[in-house]
Parts: structure tokens; sequence; C-alpha cells
């Protein structure tokens, strides 16, 4: 079976997850990272792939059918257009971009160019997000609370590289566009934005409260879905749980790693020419990101 030739444009720490999970399903010709000493810890490991420090080698290769985009988020839009204007699919971690106005100028370039835009939303892909929509409808769920605790990374914006995620589970339970947004709470402690508490509000009075705190000692993601009566579900890890009646009880737990299903899905949207991409979901994520940091600004 002939394997899929892509490149890879930002060998970060993410990047390098990435590169693990499409090496093996896919020809990885390349990978991109500006910093010499990672790329020869990079090449030793990876040495069948080839490394390079300009990653307009990588799109200008007539070979590669698609690329993976793991660089700086500043970066995503203008490496996204290009690689799309030069006929590549287009694997890009989350955010997409940072603007509404580019993510459709984005999905306009690839429609029409029938290229695949894929953006990385890795939580979405996860067996306890699908179990999660099997076993409530968006109509029965009142209230999500979402509580992130970690330690860094301090580079990026807290917005668009952790809270994006938040936004994303929270859009894709509801099935709902939001209505506001409000920020309760805010602390720079490492940087001038890391503990943000911030509630979204929806179409009947339906609410997704998300607090994280990344500069915490403690690691910890748990997501509290309640359902319009007693019942919760509890996500936490690759774990779910029934909550009700004060009790706590497993139903549910995945051993598959969704980056990996994120990967697969990918590449088989390339093979079978799958272009019917939700890009009206990709918009409704961008947008709340916008609302988002034009509250924590004012």
């Amino acid at each position: 079976m002939v394997k899929l030739k892509i490149g890879l444009i930002g060998a970060g720490k993410w990047g390098q997850n990435l590169l693990r999970v499409f090496d093996p399903i896919s020809e990885v010709k390349y990978f991109s990272n500006r910093n010499k000493e990672k790329q020869r810890e990079l090449s030793h490991k990876y040495p069948h792939i080839k490394p390079t420090l300009d990653y307009h080698e990588i799109i200008k290769d007539h070979e590669l059918k698609a690329v993976i985009i793991s660089s700086p988020i500043d970066t995503h839009y203008s490496i996204a257009k290009e690689s799309l204007l030069a006929g590549k699919h287009v694997f890009v971690e989350k955010p997409l971009c940072e603007t509404g106005a580019q993510a459709k100028e984005l999905f306009s370039i690839a429609a029409k160019k029938n290229l695949v835009l894929f953006v990385g939303h890795t939580f979405t892909y996860s067996e306890v997000y699908k179990k999660i929509k099997q076993i409530l409808k968006p109509s029965e769920i009142e209230t999500i609370y979402l509580q992130w605790n970690k330690f860094g990374t301090f580079q990026e914006s807290i917005i668009t590289n952790l809270a994006i995620h938040d936004i994303a589970i929270s859009l894709g339970l509801f099935e709902l566009k939001a209505k506001s947004v409000e920020v309760l709470f805010k602390l720079g402690v490492v940087s001038d934005l890391d503990i943000i508490s911030f509630v979204v509000n929806f179409e009947g009075g339906k609410k997704a409260a998300v607090n994280i705190d990344r500069a915490s000692n403690t690691k910890t993601k748990k997501i509290l879905i309640k359902k319009n009566d007693k019942l919760s579900l509890l996500w936490e890890g690759e774990k779910l749980f029934s909550v009700e009646n004060e009790k706590a009880e497993l139903i549910f737990e995945s051993t598959k790693e969704p980056l990996k299903t994120e990967a697969e899905e990918f590449l088989s949207w390339i093979k079978n020419n799958n272009l019917l991409i939700n890009a009206e979901r990709h918009l409704n994520i961008i947008k709340v990101m916008e609302m988002l940091k034009a509250k924590v600004i004012s």
C-alpha cells in the first residue's frame, strides 16, 4: 500500500507528537525546525526523514500531497494559505488562525482548489467525547463546567493555546452558536495572563463555565456535563463517569490516543476525497475566541 507523502512544518514540542503519530501511517519526507540542535536530535531519531531549516522547501516539493502545520500560532494563517495555494492538503494545529476573516479566506481557497483543510482540535477526537455525544443529545445538556490546571506553556496566549480547546468542546457538545462571553477573573503570574475564568452563554440559558490555571503545581483536566435532570457526566482524562446522588461510577474508558485518531481521519479524508468540512463550526470557534480576546482587553 502506497503511503501519502507529507511534510511537517514546525517540529517543536507538539510537532514532535504529530511526527510520532504520522510517521507510521504516512511517508513523512521532511520536518522543519529552526533549532539546529533539536533538528540533530530528531534526525537521529528519524534518520529516514529529511530535516530542513526552511519550511518553503516543503511547500515547494511537488511530490508532497499534504503538509502538517505545528508552527507558532501567529504563523498558522500565512503558512496554511501558502500551502493551500501550492495545492497541498493542510492539517493545521488549533487554532486555524487568529481572525474570522482569515478563516473564511482559508476555507474559500480550500474549496476552490478541492483541498482538505483540517483543524487539529484534539479533544474532539477523544473516544470519551464521542461517547458523551452518543449518551446525551445537545438539547439535554444544561451546563458544562470545564476545569484545567497545568504548568506552562507560557510562550503562547492562554486563549489561543488552551481556552480554544474548551471553546471547541463546548460548541461541539451544545451544537449551538454562542451569544456572548463574560470574563469573571483574570490574572497574570508568569506572563500577562495565566489564570482565567469565563462563561460562554448560549440560547436558552445554556452556559459553559471555563476555569484555566496554567501556573498550577497540579495537572488535571475535568469536564462536568450537567443534564437537565439530576444526572451528570464527568470526563476526566480518557475516562467517563456517571455522577448521580453524589456517587461517581465509571461507565467508559478509552484506550485509543485522540491524536492518532485525528491523524488517521485527516489521511482518510484525503484518500476518500472528503471535502465536506464543517467550515461553519470552525468559524464559530474562531468567533468565540475573538469575543473572549476582546473581553480580556476591555
